[in-house]
């Protein structure tokens, strides 16, 4: 298993629990008055107008484990078990940053009123485990780039590509 694997499944299960911490919380006039999860935020709590584009994020931190248990199992680490990762957390950091432009006029408005609403532990983690991810899978990506020439089943031995044997005395290759 490739280290961009061992970064990115370990920020993916990260961003899995990150998704369960609280993300934001909200207070008025100095008041805390509710915390809500990522989770809680997706699927709309309190009166409150569900998310569920933030499942992306969630989704981003399942298929990341999906591709490290598949090289975890012994299957051949390829680079797009890489490509999927970086696809994924370039996914989940897109449905943050949408959110994010989506409610700004909302935070803007709830400033006015006294509201505050601000990023707890499990936002961070989740954005630091998303970096972590992309990080990860370019890193696999240009592991397995320059890997190209060991052959897994020979123990991690350097291993010459296959050439047809040379004729003796053909003059090829003197």
């Amino acid at each position: 298993m490739s280290n961009g694997h061992k970064l990115s499944g370990s920020a993916a299960a990260l961003g899995l629990l990150a998704f369960f911490m609280p993300w934001v919380l909200v207070s008025c006039t100095g008041q805390p008055l509710s915390t809500y999860s990522g989770y809680q935020l997706s699927s709309g709590v309190d009166d409150m107008e569900a998310k569920p584009i933030l499942y992306l994020t969630l989704a981003a931190s399942v298929f990341v484990l999906g591709t490290t248990a598949h090289a975890l199992a012994g299957h051949t680490s390829e680079r797009w078990h890489h490509v999927v990762n970086v696809a994924a957390a370039l996914v989940g950091a897109a449905s943050l940053v949408i959110q994010y432009s989506n409610m700004r006029l909302d935070l803007e408005r709830a400033e006015l009123a006294g509201i505050v609403i601000k990023p707890q532990i499990g936002f961070w983690l989740m954005v630091a485990s998303l970096v972590f991810i992309l990080v990860g899978g370019i890193w696999g990506y240009q592991e397995e780039g320059t890997n190209n020439r060991y052959d897994n089943r020979s123990g991690g031995r350097r291993v010459r590509p296959w050439s047809p044997p040379r004729r003796k005395g053909s003059g090829i290759n003197r």
